[in-house]
């Protein structure tokens, strides 16, 4: 749990963790990922994870398997719970894939729609967000989802640029 989470920080593992996520082994890479997204629920290991380039990785990863793709998004999902990623991911040329991840399977969209939801609460990136060009994204998914959590992470996602649109 969160206590094993910070030994790995106080041992300087998550350093290692994240080099291994984009690592030519598939298997092992994923595995590093899996780490890293239960590692980014704790704040002190969320810090260490950016102070790392995390997002760096993740959005490398995304651009791979399905499943790779998956579990960059669920790692970027957690970092962006802190502001301090914000600019990173707005940085990394992720949000112009967004209408791709939209329109892929659910379980990727519900993750990008999540990400979008974090990301889309800190005003300083409404224009890298395209503020507007969220909008027509966030109802094609509620038109398209069946999904309570996606739903509610576009409707969120919604509500965040309305308060920053007069």
């Amino acid at each position: 749990g969160a206590r094993a989470l910070l030994e790995l920080l106080h041992l300087g593992a998550l350093d290692r963790l994240v080099r291994l996520i984009d690592f030519e082994d598939a298997a092992l890479a994923e595995d590093a990922a899996v780490a890293c997204i239960n590692a980014a629920l704790q704040p002190q290991c969320r810090a260490a994870l950016l102070a790392k380039n995390a997002v760096r990785h993740a959005v490398q990863i995304v651009h791979g398997t399905e499943r790779q793709r998956g579990l960059g998004l669920a790692l970027l999902q957690n970092l962006t719970i802190s502001h301090k990623s914000h600019q990173a991911v707005a940085d990394s040329g992720l949000l112009q894939m967004m209408p791709q991840l939209l329109e892929a399977q659910s379980s990727v969209r519900h993750k990008a729609c999540a990400m979008l939801q974090h990301l889309s609460s800190n005003p300083e990136l409404m224009q890298a967000l395209g503020g507007s060009m969220l909008i027509p994204l966030m109802f094609f998914v509620m038109s398209s989802e069946v999904d309570e959590p996606c739903l509610c992470a576009a409707l969120s996602t919604l509500v965040n640029i309305s308060s920053h649109f007069p």
